[in-house]
């Protein structure tokens, strides 16, 4: 069910979204990333979900087991432009993160 998680994002990022102070909408949406390979979008969400609710333990333990995925995976660089208006890296856009 792999083609499940990239759905998952989506609607994650439809709830933090319209419920922007839910923590576990935040970490919800880290796990999907997570999932799709996103590592480096996790650690937002999870940074999002530990300020909304500091307390939360898992919340923290999840954050460092994102960061150390990000870690080993980091996201692609980003496209830079060169002359001409062409992409320097050949890599294509965007982010689901916004």
């Amino acid at each position: 069910r792999a083609g499940l998680w990239p759905r998952a994002v989506s609607e994650w990022i439809e709830v933090t979204r319209l419920q922007p102070r839910r923590a576990t909408a935040w970490s919800n949406l880290a796990v999907s990333l997570l999932q799709t390979g996103k590592a480096p979008e996790a650690v937002k969400a999870l940074e999002e979900a530990v300020r909304l609710a500091p307390g939360e333990t898992l919340y923290r333990e999840n954050l460092a087991a994102a960061r150390e995925a990000a870690a080993r995976h980091p996201a692609p660089p980003t496209p830079t432009t060169g002359p001409g208006g062409t992409s320097t890296t050949g890599l294509g856009c965007c982010s689901t993160w916004a």
